[in-house]
């Protein structure tokens, strides 16, 4: 969780407290640790007590977050601690939190042909930082495994996504799966997501009805930045990923 999703749920929260026996309802409570005490063994108390959220630092349960969010997607209410690996029941408040940390990314859902896998690992590349500071998270059919059912998985990923990427070439239109499948749950879903078509390689798309859309890669007079074509492929990519920043409302704000 990082320094900004803490801040969020601390905003959300009408007081602060060190101390469980002045707790009020919807408070954010902070154990602090001396030489003569260890709030953190109080922390389940300040929950009891009413305080929403409970900030500890006591190794026995930290837990890998991915795997835990993963763990309550799939129905499986436990992490693992890092120091000891061994696996801790998650109680109703920390499943919250873990969907709280979910639910703050936003999701990108990468629809492409399989011909322009070099496009979209690039792409995925440029996004890295962006998911390490937990603004976003991608998603794509690559990250299906073996036993998932495929068409679910897809249909539920885009679904949830907050952004739908488009990788236009004429082997996306030339696909099958896309154009009855992927793109046939966008039309359901209308203005609910954000559909952005990524121009990858020269082809037709004048009669493509998500051409409407602002795209990635388009200058402001409107002169298309095909990626295949281009002589530097990552200024296109950064030009997307700016676009997507704006899209989202996630770029950095910085005071005058």
């Amino acid at each position: 969780m990082t320094i900004q999703n803490i801040h969020n749920l601390f905003l959300k929260c009408s007081s602060v407290s060190i101390d469980t026996r002045k707790i009020v309802p919807n408070s954010f409570f902070v154990a602090i640790k001396g030489e003569n005490f260890d709030a953190n063994t109080f922390a389940k108390e300040a929950l009891e007590k009413g305080a929403s959220y409970v900030i500890i630092d006591n190794e026995e349960y930290f837990i890998d977050i991915k795997e835990s969010i993963k763990n309550i997607v799939d129905k499986q209410y436990y992490g693992t601690c890092l120091k000891t690996n061994k696996r801790i029941p998650l109680d109703f408040m920390s499943q919250n939190l873990l969907q709280t940390e979910k639910q703050s990314m936003k999701r990108i859902f990468m629809s492409y042909s399989h011909k322009d896998e070099d496009f979209k690992k690039e792409l995925d590349t440029h996004f890295s930082l962006l998911k390490r500071i937990g603004k976003i998270e991608t998603w794509n059919d690559r990250k299906i495994v073996a036993g998932d059912d495929w068409n679910k998985k897809i249909e539920n990923q885009l679904n949830e996504a907050d952004v739908v990427l488009l990788f236009l070439s004429s082997d996306f239109f030339n696909s099958e799966y896309i154009w009855n499948q992927e793109l046939k749950i966008l039309k359901e879903r209308k203005n609910n997501v954000k559909v952005v078509p990524i121009y990858v390689r020269p082809c037709d798309t004048e009669d493509f009805e998500s051409m409407a859309n602002q795209a990635g890669n388009r200058d402001d007079k409107g002169k298309i930045d095909w990626i295949s074509s281009s002589p530097n492929r990552d200024l296109v990519y950064l030009e997307i990923v700016n676009s997507i920043k704006d899209a989202l409302d996630i770029r950095r704000t910085t005071n005058a």
